[in-house]
């Protein structure tokens, strides 16, 4: 029986036996767009491409072939720092203006900062987490 066939990849060799995504893939799957991504042989086409494991690209690349909050936070990392004020805006969103500022990615787009820091300060029904209500506090600010 002859050797399997070798197809050509990408080395990014962690030493964990896995391959790391690196920044040069997010930038190249940025540019791939929908047409791309169908020219691959979708997902799974271009997770084999670069030898990754299609759920973790998944996780960086969406079905219309534009980026997640996850791969642009890593590609452009936000510059602002959470600030007391931006809890306390956070808090009186509510859900309808989570909503209407395009869900959590809309408003950590809107304040430049990682969607999954908010995520660890706010709740979706527009509630602060423990996290949250702790650091008002520790400012010496009482929770509504």
């Amino acid at each position: 029986m002859p050797p399997p066939i070798q197809i050509p990849r990408k080395e990014t060799d962690t030493g964990r036996g896995g391959t790391a995504v690196t920044t040069e893939m997010r930038r190249e799957w940025q540019r791939l767009g929908k047409q791309g991504v169908g020219k691959a042989g979708g997902f799974a086409g271009v997770a084999r491409q670069y030898s990754i494991a299609t759920g973790t690209l998944n996780r960086y690349l969406r079905v219309d072939g534009t980026l997640s909050k996850r791969a642009e936070d890593r590609l452009n990392p936000p510059g602002s720092e959470l600030t007391l004020e931006m809890l306390r805006e956070w808090k009186a969103l509510g859900q309808a203006g989570i909503e209407a500022a395009g869900g959590f990615d809309g408003v950590a787009r809107r304040d430049n900062v990682p969607a999954a820091a908010l995520r660890r300060y706010l709740r979706a029904d527009g509630s602060l987490t423990p996290f949250g209500e702790n650091r008002l506090r520790k400012a010496g600010t009482r929770p509504m």
